[in-house]
């Protein structure tokens, strides 16, 4: 069942672009997708490998488990800051360099899975803390929630909204993933003091990421 949730969460956005809006559109997101969510693949592989042990020694141990916690956090969101100014402002240097011109109508989703891929990369906080606390449910749940992106993307088909829909939709889903991740999982502190003790990052961060998908700047 892991791994059916797994397949819609990484291709369900794909099936759906290539069924309704046509081979070229898919390659177009294709190409920016892979581009932008294997760097942060790469990087909860990464922290599952060195944080998972650490953090699931510290809550057996009960010793200082929340502050490898918000040491955790505050690394996951340095990394996710910094990704996300290089998506979008080396990107799209990246892309055509890489594809050349005749890809540059794919820049058109680079803004939304940019902002997708960065929630992913928050995902990697509470992922690693319900690994390390043996509540793998948690995550279970949260992949439940990001599989909701694909009703609403159909919704969206049904509105006759163009491709880049599929990209919003897939950037909800992954935002109510992250939400579910957080209320659900049992930690001997409130999750969401992780955040609140880091507000000026967050806030700084979520200020970037609004402008940067208000913007556009290329």
């Amino acid at each position: 069942f892991g791994g059916f949730l797994m397949f819609w969460i990484l291709q369900g956005d794909k099936v759906i672009v290539g069924s309704f809006y046509g081979m070229e559109q898919l390659g177009l997101y294709t190409i920016v997708f892979t581009c932008l969510m294997l760097p942060c693949m790469i990087v909860h592989r990464i922290a599952n490998a060195l944080a998972l042990p650490i953090l699931g020694a510290s809550y057996y141990a009960e010793k200082h488990f929340k502050a490898q916690c918000q040491m955790l956090f505050a690394l996951v969101l340095a990394v996710t800051t910094v990704a996300l100014m290089g998506f979008i402002y080396l990107g799209p240097w990246l892309l055509i360099f890489a594809f050349s011109e005749s890809f540059l109508q794919s820049l058109v989703f680079l803004p939304w899975i940019a902002a997708m891929a960065c929630i992913r990369l928050l995902r990697v906080v509470p992922s690693v803390i319900t690994l390390a606390m043996a509540q793998p449910h948690c995550e279970l749940l949260a992949n439940l929630a990001r599989c909701l992106a694909i009703p609403l993307a159909l919704v969206f088909i049904s509105l006759d909204l163009p491709a880049i829909s599929i990209a919003v939709a897939a950037f909800l889903g992954e935002t109510l993933a992250l939400i579910v991740a957080v209320a659900t999982i049992k930690t001997p502190f409130p999750l969401w003091r992780l955040a609140l003790h880091g507000r000026g990052p967050v806030l700084a961060l979520s200020i970037l990421a609004i402008g940067i998908l208000l913007l556009q700047p290329w």
